[in-house]
């Protein structure tokens, strides 16, 4: 697979041009991830999982392997599933895995971007705005970019 940017680097980006830098010429030098930051990576896990039970139709793509990822995510779209967690997708060389995909009654798609916070933040515009740039160029209809969070 070909692609430069990630979702995760596009993020990183925005909020620390140098970050993005090291992490991307340099990863030895960027700093690793604090306890702390280990911690709010597992909460994020949890409540992932967690969410994933509000569709328990859905398929979820396990793999690690980018090429893999989005092969077994264009099988799940191709054998009928109309929710797919942690789909890969690329489009313009960026490539993005989205936490719920869920297809709606006429066959569009929702997008769901799935927090450990218990509400919308700054940042949580360009994270969802990247997915659905990607998805719609790749030829999915988006109806709706959803927010989920903690209910607090």
């Amino acid at each position: 697979m070909d692609y430069i940017l990630t979702k995760t680097k596009y993020i990183s980006g925005l909020q620390c041009p140098k970050r993005l830098w090291l992490e991307v010429n340099d990863p030895e030098k960027a700093t690793p991830p604090s306890i702390y930051q280990e911690h709010l990576f597992e909460l994020g896990r949890e409540v992932n999982t967690y969410s994933r039970r509000l569709y328990p139709d859905g398929v979820l793509i396990d793999s690690i392997n980018p090429d893999e990822v989005i092969v077994k995510t264009n099988a799940a779209i191709e054998q009928g599933r109309t929710t797919i967690f942690e789909g890969g997708f690329l489009f313009d060389e960026v490539f993005v895995r989205v936490d719920i995909l869920n297809k709606d009654d006429i066959g569009l798609w929702n997008l769901i971007e799935v927090k450990q916070s218990s509400k919308l933040k700054d940042e949580h515009i360009p994270d969802i705005a990247i997915q659905k740039y990607v998805l719609e160029g790749a030829g999915y209809r988006i109806t709706n970019s959803i927010l989920m969070h903690i209910n607090n």
